[in-house]
């Protein structure tokens, strides 16, 4: 159970004016975690509170002290938020995990709001999805996972070169299978320079391999 000093770092966390006030809470807090302070149970009911502040800091808490026991309650909100700040934070404590546990809700978000692009549906669906599309292929990178590959394949030729650069990525770290041909076509004509950089990076690789 959360004592008076941890709540009151919240509150200042919350409430503050000053920065630096807000900062000195937050590293005060972060140090009652490493110590233990601050129990897993305290931090899986402030996932609860309406409060933007506490929430993001326990999502945040989850993931510095990789507790495992969060991990179905931070699926359940990541299911269902659609809020474009606390999912990216969110997918930020997914991605500290290093582990494939969130690979489907985050596969199965991309998948419904890249089809509601597709479909162009305009609006907040649009908006989220732009907001967690480099974040999610962040993390699938983490997590080792092989199951991701035809989610990835979505944003190999979307129009924002860092979304494609980001999924590039995704496909060398994942060893997921690509042509060499989609390579080539990438270093002949892509219009971003670090898209060429690592499409050349990736066919290299493949002529080592022969």
């Amino acid at each position: 159970m959360l004592q008076s000093e941890q709540i009151e770092l919240l509150d200042q966390l919350r409430f503050s004016e000053r920065a630096s006030d807000r900062n000195n809470a937050l590293r005060e807090l972060k140090l009652q975690e490493v110590e233990g302070v601050i129990e897993e149970d305290d931090l899986l009911k402030l996932l609860d509170e309406k409060d933007f502040v506490f929430q993001t800091y326990a999502i945040g808490a989850i993931g510095r002290l990789k507790l495992k026991g969060g991990i179905s309650k931070l699926c359940k909100m990541y299911k269902e938020s659609n809020d474009p700040l606390i999912l990216p934070a969110l997918l930020e404590t997914f991605t500290s995990f290093e582990s494939d546990a969130f690979v489907d809700c985050v596969v199965k978000k991309l998948k419904t709001l890249s089809d509601s692009k597709n479909q162009k549906t305009t609006g907040n669906l649009t908006f989220l999805l732009e907001q967690i599309v480099v974040p999610s292929l962040k993390y699938l990178q983490s997590s080792g996972t092989t199951k991701a590959e035809k989610t990835v394949s979505r944003f190999l030729d979307d129009p924002d070169p860092t979304i494609r650069w980001h999924a590039l990525m995704t496909f060398d770290k994942l060893k997921l299978s690509i042509s060499e041909e989609k390579l080539k076509l990438y270093i002949d004509n892509d219009s971003y320079a670090l898209v060429r950089e690592q499409a050349s990076v990736m066919l290299e690789k493949r002529k080592i391999k022969k």
